[in-house]
């Protein structure tokens, strides 16, 4: 024993010398990932963009809490991560939504592929970008970040033509990118004398890789799909995680556009398989979790001082690749008649960049280390803004449109600080049998003893924006709505709001008697709690609205669900201490 705690000290000793351990760099991104997600539900923005800024702000760039050779050394799991974000984007698209979607989406693409890469090129090469990098810098700038986009339209459930164009064109962006970065490379190769590079053997690999990275890819989703149907669905999770996981690893050992591979090992998968769903869904929460460390890791990895270092070219291709974007799509749009919502928002959805286009840049320098290394100086710089602009363009896009339900825009307001240490201190005081409520006698206990007195309710004639705002700072999940003289005519519940989709161009038109439903469970305050308890039994409202009395229905007060089920499930009447027998006393006959 004395060895082990020897060796143990030691081991510490050479941890504080040396640094953070790993699992402490991990710990800190799973916790900046928690307070960003916090902090992202109560200012109302995606929370990818908090778990980014978290991560700026504690990597090199700014504090330098996580150390570079902690996020290098995370990098399988990041690498994990984007590739399951790959796997579900393919998931997405059965061969009869693809038969749909593709002669609208595929003009769509090539007109914002062809506006980007020639604003991009035409413009950084009008401010002195030499012609080979400016026609480079044309390329990259068609990827658009896979993760950055889809979660955050996983985050907000958004469903509509903009959101299923979106998953469709970051899928052929980066194919693209892919294609034209490799055919750029061994064309523009030809223009620099001194650079000697076998175009037929770049474009023969190219042709390869391609092929062999997509058939990889169909492989891997008929196995998955095989053993989805063979194992028990706790099971699939692992089997899913096992087989990306040997996959990812074929293709670094092999130098496959892994992008390509989830994207076909997905589609694959959503069409022969009929647990697909539920396999995904299976999946939900270990994804969670490499979410939030793949994102506030990508945040801890950018590089603010390349930023101030790009200068004017990288201003010139943030604005270029922009327009590009938001311009290719909407003249596009425009002449094939789309609808008005596809014409102003989907540009917007494909602005975020990371990943692919550094993925490229290292490729490049691997290459020609010169020419990599100047066109990662713009890459790398800007992405810093695209990675920050971008999941707040892509909500503001899919908001806008009509494709995210109210539920996501509105949260009942979470106990703050003080209340939340108030709660944690009576459980604690209940789990050692201090409950208040045991000092209470329940046959005299009535609903007007326990409900909540001085409540707000909705004005039936509250308009949908005004409905909005009264939620959003409510922390119960069913609202009154009253008439002009306070009197309960209706209630609107949290729940049936995910059906409604907003849409700022009619909400003037929606009042709150709209979203309301008659409800014949209310309570008046001289009513028994055991009674107010069986009543309680057939909803699954949290709370109850109390009334003076049935005639005039004023709202008097709420009583929560939970008052009720924790003082009727309480024994709280205290057994009677008997006294013990004294054998000097006689026994009564």
């Amino acid at each position: 024993m004395s060895f082990t705690l020897a060796a143990g000290l030691s081991t510490l000793d050479v941890t504080s010398h040396s640094g953070m351990v790993l699992t402490f760099s991990l710990g800190m991104l799973l916790v900046a990932g928690v307070i960003a997600g916090y902090l992202a539900g109560w200012i109302g923005v995606p929370k990818v963009s908090l778990y980014i800024l978290a991560g700026l702000a504690l990597g090199p760039s700014l504090l330098g809490w996580i150390p570079p050779n902690h996020l290098h050394e995370l990098d399988p799991v990041l690498k994990l991560a984007l590739a399951m974000v790959l796997l579900e984007i393919g998931s997405r698209f059965k061969v009869g939504m693809i038969r749909r979607i593709i002669h609208s989406a595929v003009p769509l693409s090539v007109g914002e592929l062809v506006f980007t890469f020639v604003l991009v090129s035409g413009g950084v090469y009008m401010f002195g970008e030499p012609l080979r990098p400016a026609l480079l810098l044309g390329g990259l700038a068609l990827a658009t970040a896979p993760a950055t986009t889809i979660v955050v339209l996983r985050e907000y459930d958004s469903e509509g033509p903009v959101t299923a164009y979106t998953f469709f064109l970051v899928a052929l962006n980066n194919l693209a990118a892919i294609v034209a970065f490799e055919i750029l490379f061994a064309a523009t190769s030809l223009l620099d004398e001194g650079a000697k590079v076998d175009v037929m053997g770049l474009l023969t690999w190219l042709s390869v890789s391609l092929v062999g990275s997509t058939l990889l890819g169909i492989g891997a989703g008929i196995l998955v799909a095989i053993a989805s149907s063979l194992t028990r669905e706790k099971q699939r999770t692992v089997v899913v995680f096992a087989i990306t996981a040997i996959v990812l690893g074929f293709c670094e050992s092999y130098e496959l556009p892994y992008l390509l591979t989830f994207l076909a090992m997905g589609i694959t998968l959503a069409n022969a398989s009929r647990h697909t769903a539920e396999t995904l869904k299976e999946l939900g929460t270990v994804l969670a979790l490499l979410y939030v460390v793949f994102f506030v890791a990508a945040g801890a990895e950018l590089n603010l001082q390349a930023l101030s270092s790009v200068g004017a070219i990288g201003a010139v291709y943030v604005i270029t690749r922009c327009l590009g974007k938001y311009f290719g799509i909407r003249l596009i749009a425009q002449w094939r008649q789309e609808s008005i919502e596809v014409q102003r928002w989907l540009g917007s959805t494909l602005i975020a960049q990371a990943g692919a286009a550094i993925g490229l840049v290292a490729i490049a320098t691997d290459r020609d280390p010169v020419l990599g290394a100047h066109l990662a100086t713009i890459i790398v710089g800007t992405v810093v803004v695209f990675e920050v602009i971008g999941p707040l363009l892509t909500r503001f896009a899919v908001v806008h449109a009509g494709e995210v339900p109210v539920a996501h825009l509105v949260h009942p307001e979470r106990p703050g600080l003080r209340r939340s240490i108030h709660n944690v201190v009576s459980q604690i005081r209940i789990s050692f049998g201090h409950d208040p409520l045991m000092k209470k006698n329940r046959s005299d206990l009535k609903v007007g003893d326990l409900m909540r007195k001085n409540v707000k309710s909705i004005s039936n004639s509250a308009g949908f924006l005004e409905v909005l705002e009264f939620i959003e700072h409510s922390r119960h999940q069913v609202y009154p709505v009253t008439n002009t003289d306070g009197n309960l005519v209706s209630v609107i519940r949290y729940r049936d709001l995910r059906t409604v989709l907003f849409d700022r161009e009619v909400a003037s038109l929606v009042r709150a008697e709209d979203l309301s439903v008659e409800t014949n469970l209310f309570l008046s305050p001289d009513i028994a709690i055991q009674e107010a308890f069986d009543r309680c039994e057939k909803t699954i409202d949290d709370v109850i609205p109390v009334v003076d009395s049935v005639e005039t229905m004023m709202l008097i007060g709420l009583l929560e669900r939970r008052d009720i089920i924790r003082f009727i499930k309480t024994d709280h009447k205290t057994p009677q201490k008997t006294k013990p027998p004294n054998p000097t006393e006689e026994s009564p006959s």
